[in-house]
């Protein structure tokens, strides 16, 4: 195996681990296991750095590039989703801070 077939492969096998790792990621997004997803990405993001160098064999830049999309898209859904998160969690702390005073307005006797 040559030198050029050795990096080929390289890259190849980075570029599939990050396919690999956006899909677990979406799975476990869906099933809402928030705790490995950090991480995935992070492993995710190490691939593509890999992947996508000037030397990259031209073979692999439309596969690179899908790949690269889905990650960019990914990224994008799962800010959409936290920021979603976060106005539900605003929303239900505001109700349980108004039932808080409610109760405590009831139990002193205002």
């Amino acid at each position: 195996m040559t030198n050029g077939e050795q990096d080929e492969n390289l890259y190849r096998q980075a570029i599939h681990s990050a396919k690999f790792l956006s899909e677990k990621i979406e799975r476990l997004v869906k099933e809402e296991e928030w705790s490995e997803i950090e991480t995935l990405i992070a492993e995710r993001n190490k691939a593509l750095e890999v992947a996508f160098v000037p030397s990259l064999p031209e073979i692999l830049h439309d596969e690179a590039r899908r790949v690269l999309a889905q990650a960019k898209q990914q990224d994008k859904d799962l800010m959409k989703e936290a920021k979603q998160r976060q106005q539900s969690a605003g929303v239900e702390l505001k109700k349980l801070n108004h039932n808080k005073k409610s109760i405590q307005s009831y139990l002193s006797g205002n």
